[in-house]
């Protein structure tokens, strides 16, 4: 009993608060330099989501409360001091409800349309799964990032049969390249064309048909009257276009007009356009394959993320990654185990809302003489059946619409501005206890100037009376 009094009094000491602080502040410096590395993902894996980091602060906040009543703060009358102690607990007690109760995410309506969903901003494996006549959908949250251990498994029971779902490699910021394989290598072109986030890449293999941006292209030993044709014999490229192309040789800027139907030979880095779209024929091997790889270990809030899963069943086992990003519904990837089909997806979850809001109009003003964005604002009826409350609000910088403990913030909008994005967060308990405690660390600095018991007033009256001896001598 003594040696776990002594044990009490030593973890939860004046030095041993000290000592919490000063850990607390060189992890937060550790998870910025982690941060801007490989982005908030890892900062939150490495550091703020651990149980080490929330027992620290448990520990800081539980010193608190003991010095509270070790030092008599209460009895003693000095506020100033409670004060502090009481907004800091509050405080991290406000942390904790935001870190298991809240959540927040993103809702995307268009003019005219309403909305009683909205994408989570934590990431998901979500799962759908035929097992005969029955279906089953299942999800687990996930936080997979560039550092820290990204394996999870689990196994789940689907009627009479079981599958089991394991993820055992993270890929951030996944790319396809193009490497040489002079043993089954087959040729592949490189197709380069812009996009809404600057240049993206497609590789076109031989044999292959497919649509990339608008534009079909087929590569092999028959021409497609129907797409850019591709065909490669005796170590020459050629191609056949559909319509009216112009070709422009990026080196010498130098233009030739493309007619459809005609045999022309390919240019490397040359750039083709039928006035609507342009790509250009960026790379070509001859002998090649195409592997996945991380372009950077740092992951934005935009990054794509891959999770090599494998799901197995009975005797049956199927290994494939399955790509997704925060804020984005996943791409569903099939597996078929033990005559079950699974669909298996990395993303956002889609969250029920217990009411809807209606987009009237999305007001875009702007700067005068510019295109340049000065305000937005979205109009929206908020309509909630349980109440049969129907309200009319304008949403814009500064100005929220809260109900029943959902907050919605005008974000962003569509390029069009026929759309509307609107951040939205719950977390009422754990946003009124912040505030809570705000307030009473405002408060307790205010008393700390005007309480004759502060360590400030102490200090005051101290020199107070060094001055006086002064004046006496």
């Amino acid at each position: 009993m003594i040696i776990l009094k002594k044990i009490v009094n030593r973890l939860f000491s004046t030095s041993a608060a000290g000592l919490y602080m000063i850990l607390f502040a060189a992890a937060i410096g550790v998870a910025t330099f982690i941060e801007n590395d490989f982005g908030t993902s890892a900062a939150q894996k490495v550091v703020f989501k651990t149980k080490w980091f929330e027992l620290l602060l448990v520990l800081f906040g539980i010193t608190l409360i003991v010095n509270i009543f070790r030092f008599r703060m209460i009895q003693q009358k000095k506020w100033a001091i409670l004060t502090f102690h009481a907004a800091m607990v509050i405080i991290l007690i406000g942390a904790g409800v935001t870190r298991y109760f809240g959540f927040e995410g993103m809702m995307h309506i268009r003019e005219g349309s309403a909305s009683d969903t909205f994408l989570s901003a934590e990431t998901y494996l979500l799962f759908e799964a035929r097992n005969g006549q029955e279906t089953f959908r299942f999800d687990a949250p996930v936080l997979f990032a560039s550092r820290g251990n990204n394996h999870f498994q689990e196994t789940y029971q689907l009627g009479d049969k079981q599958i089991s779902v394991e993820v055992t490699d993270f890929m951030p910021n996944p790319a396809e390249v193009m490497v040489d394989d002079p043993v089954t290598g087959v040729p592949i072109l490189k197709i380069v064309i812009g996009g809404m986030s600057g240049r993206e890449e497609y590789y076109l293999r031989y044999g292959e048909t497919s649509t990339i941006k608008g534009t079909r292209f087929a590569f092999g030993e028959q021409p497609d009257p129907t797409a850019f044709s591709i065909q490669y014999a005796n170590q020459e490229l050629t191609f056949v276009a559909p319509e009216p192309y112009t070709q422009m040789v990026m080196a010498t800027q130098t233009r030739d007009s493309i007619a459809p139907g005609a045999v022309y030979p390919l240019r490397l880095r040359s750039l083709y356009s039928n006035g609507t779209s342009g790509f250009v024929f960026g790379d070509f091997n001859p002998q090649a394959r195409v592997e996945i790889t991380s372009s950077s270990p740092k992951m934005l809030s935009s990054s794509m993320g891959g999770v090599l899963m494998t799901i197995s069943s009975g005797s049956d086992r199927q290994t494939q990654y399955v790509y997704g990003q925060q804020g984005v519904e996943g791409r569903p990837r099939g597996f078929m185990v033990n005559g079950m089909q699974v669909a298996a997806s990395y993303g956002a979850k889609r969250r029920q809302l217990p009411f809807s809001l209606q987009l009237h109009d999305f007001i875009m003003e702007r700067y005068p003489g510019t295109n340049s964005a000065s305000s937005y604002a979205s109009e929206v009826t908020l309509l909630d059946p349980r109440t049969k409350l129907k309200r009319d609000q304008r949403i814009y910088m500064n100005h929220i619409l809260d109900h029943d403990g959902y907050r919605f913030f005008q974000s962003s909008f569509d390029q069009d501005e026929l759309g509307t994005y609107l951040s939205v967060n719950y977390d009422a308990p754990g946003t009124w206890l912040s505030y809570i405690g705000y307030f009473l660390l405002t408060l307790g600095m205010i008393l700390t100037l005007f309480s004759p018991k502060s360590r400030f007033r102490k200090l005051g009256e101290h020199i107070r009376q060094i001055r006086q001896s002064r004046v006496m001598a």
